[in-house]
């Protein structure tokens, strides 16, 4: 059983390396869930961290724009919640976030997603690192269905 998962968790590894996404999100909690979303505020000094939204979807996307989108961060307990570091997915690209959310505050996390990467439907997941001790880790996803043969010439569009 062991060397079962030994042998899994190389090939997943080796597929992860093969494809480009070496980065991905593995092992990351998803902080829009009820038991993780929000640590306990009572403790002194921990952030709690609250994501309302991890997932959106742009729809039909074409190549030349460019597809950004800001998702919401927010703290709810009593210390300094600390992004700590986005790693994006393939397709993905990290515009800016807040690094530091006070306790009561919310920052934004601005993901773009680029169309161009791919060549049909595409679901791109970006892991974020914080300090709060209930959820050091969650994944962000952005999706795009590519439309064939359309150009918009380097339009810009946010959501």
């Amino acid at each position: 059983m062991k060397n079962r998962l030994t042998v899994s968790l190389i090939v997943l590894g080796m597929v992860m390396v093969a494809s480009g996404c070496a980065h991905g999100p593995e092992g990351a909690k998803d902080a829009s869930k009820s038991d993780t979303a929000l640590a306990s505020a009572g403790t002194t000094g921990a952030p709690a961290l609250e994501v309302p939204e991890w997932y959106y979807n742009f729809g039909k996307v074409v190549e030349g724009t460019d597809y950004r989108h800001a998702f919401v961060v927010r703290n709810k307990g009593t210390g300094t919640l600390e992004i700590k570091k986005v790693r994006h997915g393939c397709g993905t690209a990290v515009i800016s976030y807040d690094k530091t959310i006070p306790p009561g505050a919310e920052g934004k996390i601005v993901l773009q997603l680029d169309p161009s990467s791919f060549k049909s439907g595409k679901k791109s997941r970006s892991l974020v690192l914080t300090n709060d001790p209930r959820v050091p880790r969650f994944t962000m996803e952005i999706q795009g269905q590519l439309m064939p043969g359309a150009e918009s010439f380097g339009k810009t569009t946010e959501k």
